[in-house]
This record gives structure tokens, sequence and C-alpha cells, in this order.
């Protein structure tokens, strides 16, 4: 259901697909059949268009993130690409890609930050290399349903003057940051990414990930925070590999945008009154899961405003309309787990619908990730969950401490107030 706010509260929506889509060799419009929540967007979409169109001029944030996996009965194995369209154009740099083996689950993220126009209008565009392969809906038992694609956009400008904000990527492969990682073109090479930042050339804590690659995979490794920063600060992505032959890839599908090794989306959350509220939350502790869900612990407070931790329940002290997204590093113990992770949020207890996600582990590492925008009232309490659902071994969300880098949470929480006005 479309729920409208008032006039002080700044252009939002977070939109999603219940159908599956599969069999798209040529470029496909993702159609968004469903509204969780929407204000100043027009979320009214077709079966031809599937446009979002945008009534207020600003710059936006935009955030896709698709469930991808194989046609019920199946063990297809292909590649995946999400890309955006602006006024039926590809939006350049925005594409990105997933490669699925034998029936596995994954996310494959598509983000930007961008200045739109008023009644621009914007599409979600995917494409297969397998017509057995696509955007998965999924119901597992006493969990949320799990969309085929969950996309949340708003505003980021100023009533009085443009917020900073920067949109950067990488047209260069770069050789061992979202990142598109994947192996030296001709080669098939296997090994582990690890992707962190660093504030004036020292590691931030808790913001290191790691994604595992095989026989010349593709797929999409996150570092994400939310930081208080000094004026003059400087911001640097790190990247290692443990392959000489795996990286930061580039590449140009026939027919979509281009692929970029990196995309950095960057914006400031401080108003000119008081600083808005926010947290960024990590854990430092290996958690194991069965299929019995549990709530995500988060042992660390790596910063916050108004927003309460108490080891995973999050208590905020101010209503508003809050971002929310988490990544989780999922894994096994000894790599010897096969099976999924799936990740989820609850308000107040109860589970958030169409938050649910899920990641296959097959002996390897990857990141999960679930988002969403939402109305949160003073007092509310938001937690992390999940579960897992293993055929062999143990899986769960792995922390680790590789050599001289950033430590690797098993999960990084990131939430904030998405509003402007001075006055809210």
């Amino acid at each position: 259901m479309n729920q409208n706010h008032g006039t002080n509260t700044i252009p939002y929506a977070v939109l999603f697909s219940s159908k599956t889509h599969l069999d798209s060799s040529d470029p496909e419009v993702i159609i968004l059949d469903g509204v969780i929540a929407a204000n100043k967007i027009d979320t009214t979409t077709d079966d031809e268009s599937g446009a979002i169109k945008y009534s207020k001029a600003g710059v936006y944030f935009l955030l896709a993130n698709t469930e991808v996996g194989s046609a019920e009965g199946t063990h297809a194995s292909g590649d995946i690409h999400l890309w955006m369209r602006r006024n039926g154009k590809d939006v350049p740099n925005s594409n990105s890609i997933q490669t699925i083996r034998n029936g596995s689950a994954a996310i494959v993220i598509s983000q930007t930050v961008i200045k739109l126009e008023a009644n621009d209008k914007i599409q979600m565009m995917f494409s297969t290399t397998n017509k057995e392969r696509g955007a998965i809906v999924s119901t597992p038992k006493k969990e949320p349903r799990v969309l085929s694609i969950l996309f949340s956009t708003f505003q980021l400008l100023n009533e009085e003057k443009p917020i900073p904000y920067a949109q950067l990527s990488s047209s260069e492969t770069q050789w061992g940051s979202n990142t598109e990682v994947g192996s030296a073109e001709g080669t098939h090479a296997s090994g582990e990414i690890h992707l962190w930042m660093r504030r004036n050339g020292k590691d931030i804590p808790n913001s290191n990930s790691i994604q595992t690659i095989r026989n010349g995979s593709a797929a999409i490794v996150i570092s994400q925070v939310a930081i208080k920063l000094e004026a003059n600060d400087k911001i640097q992505m790190m990247f290692s590999t443990t392959n000489k032959e795996l990286g930061a890839i580039v590449s140009t599908p026939k027919k979509e945008p281009r692929v970029l090794s990196i995309l950095f989306s960057t914006f400031q959350l401080l108003n000119e009154e008081k600083p808005i509220p926010y947290a960024q939350l990590s854990s430092s502790e290996t958690q194991w899961g069965c299929i019995t869900p549990k709530t995500v612990k988060l042992d660390n407070n790596d910063g916050s405003e108004r927003i309460k931790n108490h080891n995973g329940i999050l208590e905020f002290e101010e209503s508003g309309i809050y971002f929310v997204m988490a990544a989780a590093q999922c894994g096994s113990d000894k790599e010897d787990g096969i099976g999924d992770v799936h990740l989820w949020m609850k308000l107040n207890g109860k589970d958030i619908a169409n938050s649910n996600t899920i990641q296959t582990v097959n002996k390897d590492t990857s990141v999960l990730v679930s988002q969403t925008a939402i109305e949160i009232k003073a007092g509310d309490k938001i937690e992390m969950a999940f579960s897992t659902d293993i055929t062999e071994g143990t899986a769960g969300l792995v922390a680790s401490k590789p050599h001289r880098e950033s430590a690797v949470p098993s999960i990084i929480v990131s939430v904030f107030k998405s509003s402007y006005v001075k006055h809210s």
C-alpha cells in the first residue's frame, strides 16, 4: 500500500517486485508492482514501462538489490546483469554482474547518486546469460518473503542549498573496491578479494569485507560506513587479493551500460541545526546459524547519534524516515559449509515484510545485503535476524582478521535519518 506522509517529509519511496523474472537475454524492464511506502514520488507503474516518476527536481540516492537464482527445480548457471535507465536511456556506469553457479542464490546491487529533473523517470533493467536464471521470489517458512527486487530511493538535496555529495567510479581494471570483482580475461582464477576504507591514511575499523571468486566468476563486494568527518579529511578505498589474476574488473556488455570496477557514493547527513540521527554498528563475533531464527548481535558501536544499540536491538530517540542497510559476511566453519544464509529485519519484535534476502554458501564467503527505507516513531526498535538452511557443515556470519588489514566484521549495519527540513 502506498503510504503518503506530510509536506515536511522528504521525497522517498520503497518499491518491490513480487514476481520472478526469467529468460531475458535481451535487456528487460523489471516491473515494480508493489509499494511499501512512498512520498512525493509517483509509484504508479504499468506493465509496459515500469517507470517511477520523480515529481520534484533534486539529487537522489537510488539503491536496488535483486535476489538472483535459478528457476525452481533447476540448477542452472550463468550471469545476471542489473542496471538503471533514466527517461528511456541507460544510466552510464550503473551496471553490475553476479555469477550464479549450480542453482545457488545471491544478491546483485545497482546504486547511484544522481541529479534528477522534475518528471524524470527511472526504470530497473536486467538481462541474463541463461533463460533459467533471473530475479527470484521465494517464501521461506516462518520468515518474511524474499522479493525478486527491492528498490529504495530518497532525496538528498537541501531546501536552501545542495548537500555535499559525490558519485565516483573507476573505468580501469585494478588487479590485486559497491565493487565488481572477477578474474583476468582468459583466466579462470580463484581466490578472495578484500575491500575496505582508510581515513587520513589509517584503516577505518570494521570496514573490511571479503568476496570469494571461483573459476573466473563475477560478483559484487561491498564496503559501507556512516562516519563523522572533519574538514579536509581524506578517504581512500583499499583492496587486496589472494591471487594476482583476481581484481576489480571493468567490462562492456553488448547493448548495456559499461560495468565499472568500482562505484563510490557519498553524501552528507548533517543538517545546519543539529546532527541527523545515525548509527554505524558491527559485530566482531562469528555467529553460527541454524534453521531457527536468531537476533544478530552487534557488539561494536563505531559511531552513533540519538540511536541506542542494545547489542543488536536499535532503539530510536527521534521519529522520521530512516534508511537501514545491513551487509553480512556469510561463510562457513573451516570452509566446510554448504547451504543458504537468510537475513532480514524486525520492527518492535515483528518481521518487516519483504525484507528477507538469501545468499548461498558453498565452502566460500560472500556479502549478503538487506536494506529498506522505513518510517520510525520515537521509541521504536529495529533488529536484524538471520537463519541458515544447511546441507553440509556449518555456516553463518563470519568475522575474521586478515594480516595487515582492517578486521572483517561478521556484519555491518548503517542507519541514518533521511531528512533535510530544518524544522523537522
